[in-house]
């Protein structure tokens, strides 16, 4: 009826008008049926503009709208040449305004949600309850089943912990029952979980475990899907171009086996064609398929909020951004007031908010919202994915946080200079004395602060003079114990002098024994060395063995039986912190092998709590502090 134009050629004479109008008015212009088709009746008569200016209107909301009928259809041409002209040019303007109005309102129904989103918990805590009471009182092992499954829905994109402990338990449930079908299918479900929060090994051991005869058509469909996710997920993520070349062709071939086994009505098998479109530039295909999924789809349901989160996408691809935060704020609305935790939209509205200056703050609530969701779900996955997106935010939000604080600062300060110059404006007219009084005041003031920084410098080269004391007293010891070392140098060198004396003399008189004697006090001379030794360098680093040790493992940590000695592997770091690097060198001191030294070094660098790397650069570091 509404679609036959062919009144538009009629000519309606003054007394058709007449009677349409009385035929109206008659029906009282109550909101009923035959009143509807009155007033279609006498519109479907009129000329075209006039019907278009009345289609907007309702027959209750004027009683005398057709008394002006036959005024308004006289008009002359040039009024329907004039009304086209503004329709055409208005219309554009009206249609933009209201999608603007749209895209807002999208946004109120957004933060009224986040603002209420207690409350949608609460409905989703009562749901679980409830079925949670059901499992308690269940007395059979299909019942009991039912209820876990029913848990495992209601935690499946909301908390994912839970969602795996009841479809393990469903799992439990079907074995005792000796259903064979729902253990395959709890496996399925089990690993698209484990996929879904990036445990690919689980999912991958869960399939290969999977007995693909004891499945059902569910089942089936459930198995087929969660290998191409797995493989689809594995691919997306892998840096190894081998690995993703391969995980892709295992996901084709379960895509093709999927093409094959669904339905071509089933929305998961939509879903896969519209992001094969998608991902094959083909954005009418992929739109085409898309419309059809939201045709299926009822809004307000966690399904409804996928199918708009995979059309933004789509707009995304093709570029259209307005389209892209439409579809998005629908999904993230519905996300919220469904309380589901796993969220993909909310942080993409985040995102593309925090390249606008003025939503900086409406993103940064955004994604503060979306990582407390992820928090809830608890999956490693879903983190990786928002921590960038939300440390970018929270850095623009604090940047503009700063500069919100530096023009208040400002602000504040210009007020106050302001306010300083009429309150000293009337200062000088009004209190001349007191203008004196006040900046003599001031001036003690600040001679008081002089002397207190006087005195805090005084403090400072005090300080800075004890330093260098402490530094020439310490320069003092060390040339002291320079000295010390340079004359017990020419004390061994005369001693062993004597020593090869004596030696070249027992040689030639063939006396061995006294030869042996001789050697052997040659050994008490190194002893003497390394306690000469060990002094002077506890004395240049008293906290050396105490700073040593904190460089090691508790366990492996060295406990001296004389404090005043050291160990031969403290003498060997020693040396390093003295800078004596070289293996072959300190065992020429030590007068062990360079492989005793280096196997001494090596096992001490497995016991640091440090790089083993970066050990020996720590422990020149000792006494620098």
């Amino acid at each position: 009826m509404w679609m036959n134009f062919s009144f538009l050629d009629k000519n309606v004479s003054d007394n058709e008008m007449d009677k349409k109008n009385e035929e109206y008015i008659k029906s009282g212009c109550g909101i009923g049926e035959k009143c509807e088709e009155i007033y279609i009746s006498s519109i479907f008569d009129l000329s075209f503009p006039i019907f278009l200016l009345l289609l907007h209107m309702k027959p209750h909301e004027n009683k005398s709208i057709l008394n002006g009928i036959k005024l308004m259809y006289r008009v002359n041409e040039l009024w329907g040449k004039a009304f086209f002209f503004l329709l055409f040019v208005l219309m554009p303007l009206s249609l933009a305004a209201k999608t603007t109005d749209n895209i807002e309102q999208l946004f109120q129904s957004l933060d009224n949600a986040i603002a209420h989103s207690a409350d949608y918990v609460k409905v989703r805590e009562a749901r679980i309850c409830d079925w949670e009471q059901k499992l308690k009182t269940a007395r059979r092992l299909s019942s009991k089943y039912d209820a876990c499954f029913a848990l495992f829905e209601e935690y499946r994109s909301y908390k994912n912990d839970m969602a795996l402990k009841y479809i393990n338990q469903c799992m439990e449930l079907a074995i005792r029952m000796g259903d064979k079908k729902k253990v395959e299918n709890a496996k399925a479900l089990l690993a698209f979980q484990e996929s879904t929060t990036g445990d690919y090994a689980e999912s991958y051991d869960l399939l290969k475990s999977v007995n693909i005869a004891d499945l059902d058509a569910e089942g089936k469909r459930n198995y087929l899907w969660a290998c191409q996710h797995l493989y689809g997920e594995m691919a997306y993520y892998s840096n190894v171009p081998s690995l993703k070349k391969y995980y892709t062709g295992k996901r084709n071939a379960y895509q093709a086996a999927i093409d094959s086994t669904f339905s071509h009505d089933d929305d998961l098998y939509l879903q896969m064609q519209e992001v094969r479109a998608r991902d094959a530039g083909n954005m009418k295909e992929a739109l085409r398929l898309s419309d059809k999924r939201l045709a299926m789809t009822k809004p307000g349901t966690h399904q409804y909020a996928i199918v708009q989160f995979y059309r933004g996408l789509t707009y995304n691809q093709f570029g259209d951004k307005e389209q892209f935060l439409r579809c998005l704020l629908r999904s993230a609305i519905c996300d919220v007031q469904l309380a589901v935790m796993d969220q993909g939209s909310l942080w993409e509205v985040a995102n593309l908010l925090n390249a606008d200056p003025g939503e900086q703050k409406r993103s940064h609530e955004y994604i503060r919202f979306a990582w407390q969701s992820a928090t809830i779900f608890n999956t490693p996955s879903r983190s990786r994915q928002i921590m960038p997106v939300l440390t970018q935010i929270e850095e623009g939000y604090q940047k503009e946080l700063s500069s919100s604080n530096q023009h208040l600062r400002l602000m504040v300060a210009c007020s106050a200079l302001l306010l300083f110059v009429v309150m000293l404006l009337l200062y000088y007219v009004n209190k001349q004395r007191k203008r004196i009084a006040a900046a003599h005041h001031k001036l003690k003031e600040t001679n008081h602060a002089l002397q207190l920084a006087n005195e805090r410098l005084n403090e400072m080269n005090q300080s800075l003079n004890e330093m260098n004391q402490s530094l020439n007293e310490s320069n003092k010891m060390k040339e002291v114990y320079i000295g010390r070392f340079l004359r017990l140098c020419a004390i061994y060198v005369d001693k062993i002098d004597t020593m090869r004396k004596r030696v070249v003399k027992l040689v030639k008189a063939r006396e061995l024994n006294k030869l042996l004697e001789q050697m052997q006090a040659g050994e008490a001379y190194m002893g003497e060395l390394y306690e000469y030794f060990d002094s002077a360098f506890l004395k240049l680093f008293p906290d050396f063995v105490e700073e040593f040790n904190a460089l090691l493992k508790p366990e492996e940590r060295i406990v001296l039986e004389d404090d005043s000695r050291l160990s031969t592997t403290l003498r060997i770091f020693a040396l390093i912190r003295l800078g004596i690097e070289d293996s072959s060198k300190i065992a020429e001191f030590l007068h062990y092998s360079v492989n005793t030294i280096y196997n001494y070094r090596a096992k001490i660098k497995n016991s640091a709590i440090c790089d083993r790397e970066e050990f020996e650069q720590r422990v020149k570091q000792i006494g620098m502090k």
